[in-house]
């Protein structure tokens, strides 16, 4: 795993730029966002990370993807090129990361391990920073208004824009006369239930945040009739209903499981049990009045 790229490319021709990341295995909604940069004309597109797990569609994704030149790896991305062999096995918790360590082609995770974990660009003579949470390679969650650790980052790299993913979170901040950005994700939003990404000016210096609207049952149905669904039906049904409100219930539900635990007297290590992991989830569902396909 290589820790730290730097390219410049002065040489861009085009200004604008898009930002797409957090794809998470959904071909159906990436092949719309790319649509719509191709519909802006833009050439020019960063990947911060996160393009696999949480669906079935993988190698179709990074097969796109590693066409273009400006990408790193996300902690999904870590977590299936560092995997053990064996540890998921037999684990409900982990069957969703088992799919994809099993569908993606080996090609593909050789692509993987030579990803950064950030890159240091220079484009039209703005230096960028990309990173899929911060440079520093620690768990950071980097929101608008996490004011110390840009200062980290200013003091240490002092570049023109910094970009982030992970949170899901779409945000634009200007500090100390830097752009720091999160252009949300392509599926599984932690705020409005769309598909988002970023265009970049590079020119004007100025920011667009893209915001497409999917078509729910459509969407459902992409999941509910996919072998996926059939082998991670408790996480897919989370998934699911995490892309038609925007509310993270991937978090909240894995906060539940921790907080049942605590009260249940169940000291949880390296992996949920699994009885643990079946009953909060039902208990969970009915808590917040959810379907269970």
């Amino acid at each position: 795993m290589n820790f730290l790229n730097y390219e410049n490319d002065n040489n861009l021709l085009d200004n604008k730029i898009a930002i797409v990341a957090d794809i998470h295995s959904n071909y159906y909604l990436f092949k719309r966002v790319m649509k719509d940069i191709k519909k802006e004309k833009i050439k020019t597109i960063v990947f911060l990370g996160d393009y696999i797990t949480d669906g079935f569609e993988n190698n179709k994704i990074l097969n796109i993807i590693k066409k273009y030149n400006y990408i790193i790896a996300g902690n999904r991305e870590l977590s299936i090129i560092n995997y053990d062999g064996n540890s998921w096995d037999g684990v409900e918790q982990f069957k969703s990361m088992l799919y994809a360590f099993n569908d993606i082609s080996k090609k593909n995770i050789d692509f993987l391990k030579k990803l950064p974990i950030y890159k240091i660009v220079t484009l039209n003579s703005k230096k960028i920073c990309l990173s899929h949470i911060t440079p520093f390679n620690k768990k950071d969650m980097v929101y608008a208004n996490s004011f110390d650790i840009f200062d980290k980052l200013i003091d240490k790299y002092n570049c023109d824009i910094y970009l982030f993913a992970h949170t899901h979170e779409a945000y634009f901040t200007i500090y100390k006369g830097k752009m720091f950005i999160n252009s949300g994700s392509v599926v599984l939003p932690a705020d409005t239930p769309t598909s988002k990404y970023g265009i970049l000016d590079l020119s004007s210096m100025t920011y667009e945040q893209k915001s497409i609207s999917y078509d729910f049952n459509k969407l459902r149905n992409y999941y509910l009739n996919s072998d996926y669904f059939l082998n991670n039906k408790e996480w897919c049904n989370i998934l699911i209903h995490t892309n038609e409100t925007g509310i993270d219930y991937i978090c909240s539900f894995i906060d539940f499981i921790k907080e049942k635990a605590m009260n249940d007297g169940i000291k949880i290590k390296d992996t949920i049990p699994n009885n643990l992991w079946r009953s909060a989830f039902l208990d969970f569902m009915k808590l917040n009045n959810l379907k269970i396909y």
